[in-house]
């Protein structure tokens, strides 16, 4: 409910005043075939655990109590124009964020091991942007596309207290949506958008094995909000 309220606070006074009419900004802008600009957003990420049910398994996740990192980020926007209604965006960026994970005994129900995560992962987005029409100085677009990101850090707390090693590269879908808006001098677009990764996290050559083998699968998803500069 609070992403749905924040959503709204962000992009309800856009749709507003785009129903005025207002002397067009920015009026050629559209018309570049290419053109940059840089990205600041939040994000909140969590991580989807599959549980091994093998019977010799005697450990789980918590699953009330997952990885969950809230970060930030920042990119480069290259987009080059494909047409009246398409883009095609490359933003290669950084991006930060840290959590943990909780083990449990399935039959004590008790915590066993809590293990600390940090993220400093570069990110290679490669993005279609689908564009409506333009009104005044307004104009939603659409997004989907695959984001490339490799961890630079990896789980390093010391050998003694590595129980799963996540692995350091990732496959995210990503779909989203946005505002264009013409400002006097720069277009600013307010955006959010969801990941899910397509590839399992877990590196099953290293950790300690009756962890490691507790889990069958660890995937990754997200919620970002972004606001580019472009």
């Amino acid at each position: 409910m609070k992403r749905i309220i924040i959503i709204c606070c962000i992009f309800l006074p856009a749709i507003l005043s785009a129903q005025i009419n207002k002397p067009p900004r920015l009026p050629g802008y559209d018309n570049k075939l290419l053109h940059f600009g840089f990205t600041v957003g939040v994000s909140t990420q969590d991580y989807s655990f599959e549980r091994n049910k093998v019977d010799s398994v005697n450990l789980y996740v918590d699953s009330s109590n997952p990885i969950s990192n809230f970060g930030l980020q920042v990119t480069i926007v290259s987009d080059l124009r494909l047409n009246k209604y398409l883009t095609l965006r490359f933003l290669p960026g950084l991006a930060l964020g840290q959590g943990n994970i909780s083990f449990q005994d399935w039959d004590t129900q008790e915590k066993t091991q809590e293990q600390g995560f940090e993220l400093a992962a570069l990110q290679f987005p490669l993005q279609l942007k689908i564009r409506s029409l333009r009104l005044n100085n307004f104009r939603p677009y659409l997004l989907c596309g695959l984001n490339f990101m490799y961890d630079m850090t990896g789980t390093k707390q010391g050998d003694s207290d590595i129980f799963v090693e996540l692995k350091r590269s990732n496959i995210n879908l990503e779909l989203g949506y946005g505002i264009d808006l013409y400002l006097q001098y720069f277009k600013f677009a307010p955006e959010i958008k969801l990941g899910v990764g397509l590839t399992d996290l877990l590196d099953r050559d290293k950790g300690m094995p009756d962890y490691v083998n507790s889990i069958d699968r660890i995937s990754t998803y997200y919620v970002m909000l972004n606001f580019h500069f472009e």
